[in-house]
């Protein structure tokens, strides 16, 4: 497809480290046929130089500057977490979409600002999600809407390493730490599983082997209004890290995650044998009823897809078009939800945060 640089839609990307420049310019947007990145936004020169010189943009040294002059009809907000919420609301209210990584934002009132103002402005309004499209993750979401596991009991992802982080990321006033970073994508794809809103959260977030004062060590549990329990650990402490990375139990089987696909085991209730309650003692004093199982495994490979550059193609999609967003700001504000109430619940690291 071959659209004429007037038709395309002018963006500008706000943030030009590992996100903004090595991601969403030149993974995504460099060669995506329905964008053309018309400025920048970013406080170090050499970084701005460099954008003026490979891309052929205009560049401001700050959002102050941007938006007393402001331009293009997207902005691409992949600066500093603790910046997010108050950048898109401030070029939504500019009459500029958003593209705002993740975190979407730090808190709940936040959120609801951004959302407000993308609808009295009639804007497009999505947070940047990737996660979303990942072929495991979409493929563990059609096993468990297929029904083949039953009712799904317990949701747990796992990703874990030892790393002594020392980057901002790892810096509470720039809204750092694993559980908004690692944290935000790994609550956001199990709420999707689950497709409910989580009612009962517990934490627990440790600063271990980092310099920074974030947290680097994330334990996140929740229950859901479908009582689907999920378990979410992210961590830069564990020399052994637990495997696989998703587990899914049902009540007529479960699903891992492998590095050739998702593992599935099930069987069918209606041909298994029927089975009662036995209060009594128990036969010969043995521990096994004999009670057989008709198992069915399958090995499901991933499927292939376009990858992130999905997220792109929706956007362009609902800014010209008027699609759908496969990621609307109300899908997000559920995580946004817990994480907040992560922080809360943690005060020896994020009080006053």
């Amino acid at each position: 497809m071959s659209i004429q640089d007037n038709n395309k839609i002018q963006t500008v990307i706000a943030g030009l480290g590992r996100a903004g420049w090595d991601i969403h310019w030149r993974q995504l947007l460099k060669d995506h046929p329905a964008y053309r990145v018309v400025a920048v936004i970013e406080p170090l020169v050499e970084r701005r130089r460099e954008a003026e010189s490979e891309i052929g943009c205009r560049s401001y040294a700050s959002f102050h500057d941007f938006l007393m002059e402001p331009c293009g009809e997207l902005v691409v907000i992949a600066t500093p977490s603790s910046g997010h919420g108050p950048e898109s609301v401030a070029c939504l209210e500019k009459g500029l979409h958003v593209a705002v990584d993740k975190p979407m934002c730090q808190g709940v009132v936040e959120a609801d600002a951004m959302i407000d103002a993308a609808r009295r402005n009639s804007l497009v309004l999505t947070c940047y999600h990737p996660y979303r499209f990942k072929e495991d993750f979409l493929l563990i979401y059609d096993v468990i809407r297929s029904g083949r596991l039953g009712r799904i009991v317990e949701i747990k992802c796992n990703r874990s390493s030892f790393s002594r982080r020392n980057d901002w990321i790892m810096c509470r006033a720039k809204g750092g730490g694993q559980h908004n970073v690692w944290g935000s994508h790994t609550v956001d794809q199990c709420l999707q599983l689950a497709g409910s809103p989580a009612t009962a959260v517990f934490s627990d977030l440790q600063t271990t082997a980092t310099p920074g004062d974030a947290d680097d060590h994330c334990k996140i549990v929740m229950r859901c209004a479908n009582g689907i329990f999920i378990d979410a650990e992210i961590s830069n402490c564990m020399a052994f890290p637990p495997q696989p990375e998703w587990m899914v139990a049902g009540t007529s089987g479960g699903l891992v995650s492998s590095k050739y696909g998702i593992e599935v085991k099930w069987f069918v209730p209606e041909e298994a044998p029927s089975i009662s309650l036995c209060e009594g003692p128990a036969a010969n004093r043995q521990y096994d009823n004999g009670d057989l199982l008709s198992w069915r495994q399958e090995l499901l490979p991933y499927p292939k897809t376009r990858g992130f550059v999905e997220f792109y193609d929706n956007l362009a999609d609902a800014i010209q078009h008027g699609t759908a967003l496969t990621i609307t700001p109300e899908s997000v504000k559920d995580n946004v939800a817990v994480l907040e109430l992560c922080r809360k619940q943690n005060p020896s690291i994020w009080a006053g945060y």
